[in-house]
């Protein structure tokens, strides 16, 4: 489904799963759970009687009705709502939060059920806001030129055990990288074979990079890209509302 479609579908596998407790079989709350994060549903909840209840999947909500409840990951496609999380082999006990950005002016402030972010202070958006090609330089929110030094992840279909959390942090921590280039492939297995599990991957590894406070580049990796630019123009268009 494009990106029409599957908006109110996911609001609505949402509500069936998460925001009904109690009026629905659990098998059925299980069912609508399980499609929403086939889908690669990410629901930013309106308000906190929408998050997800404890020890239930947080996975498309990404935050906890009850306080002092976080939104753990298990891996790449498991999160559940727990007091607290050990990380060991089978949990990365990455914190999940609703991605988005918002308006205001306190650049510490958190991800809130509302949905609103800001990039950590000190990190290289923060620093330099929203960039623009002008002439020959990317300039940066202050009108000053930027120069912004990263790494390309390798082909998704192939590479995908290195779209991770776990190696984004460590190129940010240790290379002190301030891009991500991230090469989805389209063809041989990627894109046109696969379409929800690259767009939930290339979704993950994009939030990754929204709470480090890094900029992305988004790949279409074809090379054959002018026999798919219909579908190439609907997942940009996809993305860019993400």
């Amino acid at each position: 489904a494009d990106r029409l479609d599957r908006r109110p579908l996911c609001r609505s596998l949402h509500s069936f799963a998460f925001a009904m407790p109690g009026f629905l079989p659990r098998s059925i709350a299980a069912a609508a759970a399980a499609a929403a994060a086939l889908l690669g549903c990410v629901v930013v909840p309106t308000k906190a009687s929408e998050c997800s209840l404890p020890l239930s999947s947080c996975m498309t909500t990404r935050c906890c009705k009850l306080d002092g409840w976080k939104c753990y990951a298990q891996n790449s496609g498991v999160a559940t709502c727990k007091r607290s999380c050990t990380k060991s082999a089978s949990w990365s006990c990455e914190e999940l939060g609703p991605v988005r950005f918002g308006s205001g002016s306190d650049p510490s402030a958190s991800p809130s059920p509302s949905g609103s972010f800001h990039a950590p202070p000190g990190s290289p958006v923060a620093q330099h806001g929203h960039i623009q090609v002008v002439g020959p330089r990317l300039i940066d929110s202050h009108g000053v030129p930027v120069r912004l030094r990263g790494m390309s992840l390798f082909w998704s279909q192939w590479g995908g055990k290195y779209w991770n959390s776990y190696i984004i942090k460590w190129l940010v921590k240790d290379w002190k990288i301030s891009l991500l280039r991230c090469p989805m492939g389209v063809e041989a297995g990627g894109y046109l074979q696969k379409p929800r599990a690259e767009q939930r991957r290339i979704t993950r590894v994009v939030d990754v990079a929204i709470r480090l406070g890094i900029y992305v580049i988004i790949d279409w990796h074809d090379h054959n890209a002018t026999a798919h630019s219909k579908k190439a123009t609907d997942f940009f268009d996809h993305m860019s509302k993400t």
